[in-house]
């Protein structure tokens, strides 16, 4: 499509699994070329992470329980069974937060999808769309960007997509494929960053700046 090499995504079709967990959703097929990667433990961020259970980080903690996975959802609600490496921040994530977090933390894979346009423009540069933007970008080794299709008129924020698919693509976002949110949904284009080794600034949220010098990095 024009937009850089296209990921190819193992070998197993949906349907099938890993062991004995089987995949459910569609974007775990682009995840797991990710996470097969690593041949060590790996941490996942997954931002917005939803209310439909099983979700996402559920199933990446059940197929992969040396990986530690947080979900980040303002509307969670407990399901009948969680796993020891998932834990849930049950939190409303303004840009303030992700700033905060991007000072002191840094994950081997962060998720974003469907998460980015529910920010919208502000007076206020550190609320504004852009400072989510920009935190998100930068807070994983790889960061995998889902957002709504230019035309969509009932997704919020619409507007700010073309401005947000450039910051995307300014980070070297390559388009690796595209799949639902839900059944019967028009299909999202799933935009793969990698970034660089990153220096931490902060040993924790409230700590002093300039408390931490540490870079951190996949390697």
């Amino acid at each position: 499509r024009g937009e850089g090499q296209l990921l190819l995504c193992g070998t197993r079709a949906m349907g099938q699994g890993i062991g004995d967990y089987q995949m459910t959703s569609p974007r775990m097929v682009f995840i797991k070329a990710l996470l097969d990667e690593f041949e060590r433990e790996f941490s996942v961020l997954d931002l917005g992470a939803g209310i439909n259970n099983p979700t996402l980080g559920y199933e990446i903690a059940e197929a992969y329980p040396e990986s530690i996975v947080i979900e980040v959802e303002q509307d969670w609600a407990k399901p009948e069974k969680m796993l020891p490496n998932q834990i849930v921040l049950k939190k409303h994530f303004m840009p303030k937060n992700l700033y905060d977090l991007d000072r002191c933390e840094h994950f081997d894979l962060v998720l974003a999808f469907n998460f980015l346009h529910w920010f919208g423009k502000s007076k206020d540069p550190v609320e504004d769309w852009m400072m989510a933007m920009v935190q998100v970008l930068g807070m994983g080794d790889q960061v995998l960007v889902q957002l709504p299709m230019e035309g969509e008129s009932s997704a919020p924020n619409i507007e700010l997509v073309p401005e947000m698919l450039g910051f995307v693509r300014s980070y070297g976002g390559v388009l690796i494929g595209a799949t639902s949110q839900f059944p019967g949904h028009p299909a999202r284009d799933i935009w793969l960053v990698r970034n660089p080794t990153k220096v931490l600034s902060q040993t924790w949220i409230g700590a002093e700046k300039g408390s931490a010098n540490m870079a951190v990095s996949a390697d």
